[in-house]
């Protein structure tokens, strides 16, 4: 019976027609009926592009480090990403974007080498800065005074581990800053600037300094 139900593609409620919606907007996400990221991420790829192209056009006069603090300040707030699976492949077409955007705004090379990006800009990559996010919220689920909260945000995680949205989320966070689950607690933004620009290869940092002087110059 139930499935008939969901297989309709509306239903009448005393004699009202009610249409089966595949997606809808709740509180700024986009909720989907088989519990698919897609849309929130990529509803959210369309707003920061909104906002990168509204910076590019009322502030294109400013100076390129203005427009850098114009963007930490407005474009970084991806509300809502700590509810997305991490491993989602359309967090790659939101990242390409964010790079594009960064790439036009600043007046960066189009052939810029990706890495260079997040140490010009003093960022994180795109896909960490996401992971910084997701961990706040699930440390913050974890030692919520709401018993049913905590509950549930620690069984996903310590129990459910890779069966639960969350549970993978942590396990991704902390496999790659090197942490184990138990010390998800000690996932911070700090720890993952080391990790990444640790990472980094040799040329780069030179090859950033060499580009910000160009910028300065110009």
């Amino acid at each position: 019976m139930i499935d008939n139900i969901i297989s309709l593609r509306f239903l009448q409620v005393l004699s009202v027609t009610v249409n089966r919606e595949t997606h809808y907007t709740h509180l700024g996400h986009v909720i989907s009926a088989n519990m698919n990221d897609r849309h929130d991420i990529m509803c959210r790829r369309y707003l920061v592009c909104g906002k990168l192209n509204n910076l590019l056009c009322y502030f294109w006069k400013c100076d390129p480090f203005v427009k850098l603090r114009l963007l930490r300040n407005f474009c970084c707030d991806f509300y809502g990403s700590s509810l997305w699976d991490l491993s989602h492949s359309s967090i790659e077409e939101l990242g390409t974007a964010w790079r594009k955007g960064l790439r036009r705004l600043l007046g960066l090379p189009y052939r810029m080498h990706n890495v260079m990006l997040a140490p010009f800009c003093s960022m994180l990559p795109l896909d960490y800065e996401l992971m910084c996010c997701c961990a706040k919220f699930m440390n913050n689920c974890l030692i919520s005074g709401n018993d049913v909260v905590s509950y549930v945000a620690r069984h996903g995680i310590f129990f459910q581990r890779m069966s639960s949205p969350i549970g993978r989320n942590a396990q991704r966070c902390c496999e790659t800053v090197g942490l184990s689950l138990c010390d998800l607690h000690a996932f911070n933004k700090q720890l993952v600037f080391q990790v990444v620009y640790s990472s980094l290869p040799d040329w780069v940092m030179p090859a950033v300094s060499v580009v910000l002087d160009l910028i300065q110059i110009r």
